[in-house]
């Protein structure tokens, strides 16, 4: 068998994953610091908890915002 160069499929999805999850998580921390100035609310709430949940905040972090503070 020759030895291959670059990735695999499985590889390629497993990094884009880490990348756009970053990305997510980043965007949801931004917005929960954009957040503080406003009156509690159960999405600030569920901002917050994804912060420290990795996954959660991967995705909750690709939804806007509904406050119109």
């Amino acid at each position: 068998m020759k030895n291959m160069k670059g990735f695999t499929i499985i590889e390629l999805l497993i990094v884009m994953s880490v990348v756009f999850g970053t990305i997510g998580w980043v965007w949801n921390l931004v917005k929960v610091v954009s957040l503080l100035s406003c009156p509690l609310t159960l999405e600030t709430v569920f901002r917050v908890i994804s912060v420290f949940v990795f996954f959660v905040g991967a995705v909750i972090g690709y939804i806007p915002t509904g406050s119109g503070c």
